[in-house]
């Protein structure tokens, strides 16, 4: 009586099984090396941009809603040009009212309360890399500056240019208490970011820079050329 005997894998095959093993999985992880490294590539490309847009999309919401600048709680419209440490570059800054939440989100009970706050809008440099910065005082009856907020909209900032339009001309500068009370038809707002928002500026000055550029035109703002008027704002074609 015979019995059958079952043949396995030789040591060979085995060997030449596992081989191609390895270079199929050698294979798969360079793929998805190389993939990662671009998904990665992708997302540092698109940061600056998104932040950059995030921060002027807010900034939007509070100019669209900036009322006239006379009134018991409104206040004047300022806009001031000013230079930047780089060549080319602006550092402005931008104080307004708005309506807008008279509680922070964590706090507001009812989510259609809304009231006049006041807003400065700049680029704060005594920090590294520089941060674009809105402080909201929304007690506008308080003596103090107590109640001012502090919030960091964008960080890694190059520039920050506000431009000023009054229906015929474009200003770097605006001045409703100069101006006959009036707001700008638009204000234009131009944000540089650098590549790396986190590097300081100093290692960042070789970098490239993001631009985003927003045109806001305000609901209250009346056509007016300034030049005629008393200001003395600087007027750009």
């Amino acid at each position: 009586m015979t019995t059958g005997r079952t043949r396995g894998f030789t040591l060979l095959e085995l060997m030449l099984a596992m081989t191609l093993v390895a270079i199929v999985s050698l294979s798969l992880y360079a793929s998805l090396r190389v993939a990662f490294k671009a998904k990665q590539s992708a997302e540092a490309a698109v940061a600056p941009v998104r932040g950059g847009a995030i921060a002027a999309d807010l900034v939007c919401k509070d100019l669209e809603s900036v009322p006239p600048p006379t009134g018991i709680l409104a206040g004047p419209f300022i806009g001031t040009s000013q230079a930047g440490a780089g060549a080319g570059s602006e550092l402005d800054v931008l104080d307004f009212y708005s309506v807008g939440e008279d509680a922070t989100p964590a706090q507001q009970t009812l989510p259609m309360q809304e009231g006049m706050r006041h807003i400065e809008l700049s680029v704060r440099t005594d920090v590294d890399p520089p941060v674009l910065v809105r402080r909201i005082t929304r007690n506008l009856l308080s003596t103090t500056n107590d109640d001012t907020e502090e919030e960091v909209l964008c960080r890694g900032v190059r520039s920050l240019a506000i431009r000023y339009f009054d229906g015929t001309n474009w200003y770097d500068d605006w001045d409703s208490t100069t101006a006959d009370n009036t707001l700008p038809v638009a204000v234009q707002i131009t944000l540089e970011i650098q590549a790396d928002p986190s590097l300081p500026a100093s290692q960042a000055q070789n970098q490239s820079t993001s631009r985003v550029t927003r045109t806001i035109p305000l609901a209250c703002g009346r056509s007016q050329d300034i030049s005629d008027s008393d200001s003395s704002t600087g007027g750009t074609q």
